[in-house]
């Protein structure tokens, strides 16, 4: 029988132990109130719980360990940070009568409080294989848990974008329009080639692109100049073309030669539709179709589905590009547009996650309504993750369904975090 801090926190936290004449290893008796809040930075593990201990009311954070002899193991003693705590809760207390006598904080032992069979259900589900953990379990689950799960993973996915798109934000010394330039750039290069693009927007301000917006062309040769594609040496109209409105740029605006090496970016195991050289051509069309970032995200009043999708339409890589996936390689003639799934991918974890990060910073709830408007009205992905997840009968109709449950599997299922998930909670409890 496997004992960790996670599988005494969840016991504590759901109070699967017999509270009946509950007395602490220094036989004073134990009414527990409220059993505090799980406190995942550091610190005490549960906060602002309210116990009455002895005929004392306390309120004040509660410790987890397995054995007493971990506190000082820890160095607890020595923290201030845990002066306050009220009750050490162990699974097995490991020090003689007379010393807990001497113990500061009330000490409560589990171990002979806690049904077997809940602890071999727990490591049941925590242990086993599956990338769900819950699998064999989670049909019995009432659909409002499972909703409520999704909700606190959604939340969490948009924090921590929100939190990269802060990092991006300072760095432009808190300007809007570089910032959400920069992050639908990082957007834009979809999982292999995300940072190479994110580069490449800190080497051309958006302030520059600006001052071409109406000419594609001109952004071409800024964009692929910049990210080192213009090296060679090829007789092709359109590549001599885009090295002399490169190098005619470069000497308006010295800082374009700031290059990249084109062999930063990344081709392997990419479907040739989305090679980093049509994404750049698109990216081109994009920022001169859209004109301003900040409007565009705005921008979405109706139907967002429709309206956008017009919007994808007119965006297609030049011309050259119906013939080309590289620079040099002629290919059969094929229109070079934005895919609905890659352009709904864009919307998703561009657009939405801009709006949260808006309205958080100027606290606009229109704009966090806007966020959740786009999710809902998107269709669901398919991936990997959401099959895993339809073989469990939990099958999204949205991309905020989605979003959520991808977020939900590679933070909580892929790292065993039953106990801190209301799916897992709910199963256990059972």
């Amino acid at each position: 029988m496997t004992i960790t801090e996670k599988i005494i926190s969840f016991l504590w936290l759901s109070r699967k132990f017999e509270q009946l004449n509950l007395k602490s290893v220094q036989n004073e008796p134990i009414l527990i109130t409220k059993t505090g809040w799980l406190n995942s930075n550091s610190g005490p593990d549960f906060k602002e719980a309210e116990i009455t201990i002895g005929n004392l009311n306390w309120i004040g954070q509660v410790e987890i360990h397995i054995k007493t002899t971990d506190w000082k193991r820890h160095g607890h003693q020595k923290d201030p940070n845990y002066d306050s705590v009220i009750l050490h809760v162990v699974w097995e207390n490991d020090i003689n009568e007379s010393d807990t006598l001497l113990w500061k904080t009330p000490i409560l032992e589990l171990k002979s409080l806690v049904n077997e069979n809940t602890i071999k259900r727990v490591n049941e589900i925590i242990g086993n294989q599956q990338n769900i953990k819950c699998k064999e379990f989670i049909g019995s689950v009432p659909d409002i848990v499972f909703e409520n799960a999704k909700q606190n993973a959604l939340l969490r996915r948009l924090e921590r974008k929100s939190e990269e798109i802060e990092t991006i934000y300072k760095s432009t010394y808190n300007d809007f329009n570089e910032t959400l330039y920069q992050w639908f750039s990082k957007c834009f290069g979809g999982k292999l080639n995300a940072n190479n693009f994110l580069i490449l927007s800190q080497r051309i301000s958006y302030k520059l692109i600006t001052k071409y917006i109406d000419d594609t062309f001109k952004l071409e040769s800024m964009l692929f100049g910049v990210a080192g594609f213009l090296d060679k040496n090829l007789n092709n109209e359109y590549y001599l073309k885009l090295q002399d409105e490169y190098n005619f740029l470069c000497a308006k605006h010295p800082i374009l030669k700031n290059k990249m090496k084109e062999s930063q970016w990344q081709f392997f195991r990419l479907n040739p539709n989305a090679f980093s050289t049509l994404r750049l051509s698109q990216w081109a069309a994009f920022l001169s179709i859209t004109k301003n970032l900040l409007d565009f995200s705005l921008s979405f009043k109706g139907n967002f589905y429709k309206e956008s999708n017009a919007i994808r339409l007119k965006i297609m890589a030049s011309e050259y590009w119906n013939e080309n996936y590289v620079f040099g390689k002629v290919s059969v003639k094929i229109p070079k547009k934005i895919g609905v799934q890659f352009w709904e991918l864009f919307i998703i974890n561009g657009v939405s996650t801009f709006l949260y990060f808006h309205s958080v910073s100027l606290s606009i709830e229109d704009h966090l309504e806007e966020c959740i408007r786009i999710l809902e009205s998107l269709k669901v992905e398919e991936n990997i993750i959401l099959k895993d997840w339809e073989e469990v009968a939990r099958k999204g109709k949205t991309a905020f369904d989605s979003q959520a449950m991808i977020e939900l599997y590679n933070n909580d299922c892929k790292f065993a975090k039953c106990l801190e998930c209301p799916v897992g909670i709910e199963i256990l409890k059972t």
